[in-house]
């Protein structure tokens, strides 16, 4: 998962013209990304994403793949960020990754199903994405025991 910080406050002060141009700019970068690392995402819900890694595609070390992708969102979206202050909105962002088993697949009615996924580590990385600052990627323990001699952890 991950949003903007302070994009609620910002939205309910903003142009409509403004709130798009940022979100197009937003939408921009990180769907470059989603599709140069093949990830599945699920949903948009204004500021936030939920993407998937490994399903329904498979990869390789999806948590490597994951936390990589991750960095690439975060220093992309931080060059967005460094002119949204210029223009005087104080915006940042945050990300929660956790790696685990989920109920995977099309859920919806039969004019509208969209593929996602269900299950405790959704609301865990959720929840990490809710607890991160701004610059910061919160990872659970999964994806940390999967990365411990592959990149530096703080």
């Amino acid at each position: 998962f991950c949003d903007l910080r302070g994009f609620t406050a910002f939205s309910a002060h903003a142009a409509p013209e403004d709130i798009m141009q940022l979100l197009r700019e937003y939408y921009e970068a990180l769907g470059a990304i989603i599709t140069r690392y093949e990830v599945t995402l699920t949903s948009f819900s204004a500021d936030g994403l939920m993407i998937l890694v490994n399903a329904p595609v498979p990869c390789e070390e999806p948590a490597l793949h994951a936390v990589k992708m991750a960095v690439d969102m975060q220093d992309s979206t931080q060059e967005l960020i460094s002119g949204w202050r210029q223009r005087g909105y104080d915006i940042g962002f945050g990300m929660g990754l956790a790696m685990g088993w989920a109920t995977v697949g099309r859920i919806g009615y039969e004019a509208r199903a969209d593929y996602t996924a269900i299950g405790n580590v959704v609301n865990l990385a959720s929840r990490l994405c809710s607890s991160a600052e701004d610059r910061q990627i919160l990872i659970d323990y999964s994806v940390a025991r999967h990365l411990h001699d592959k990149i530096p952890i703080v």
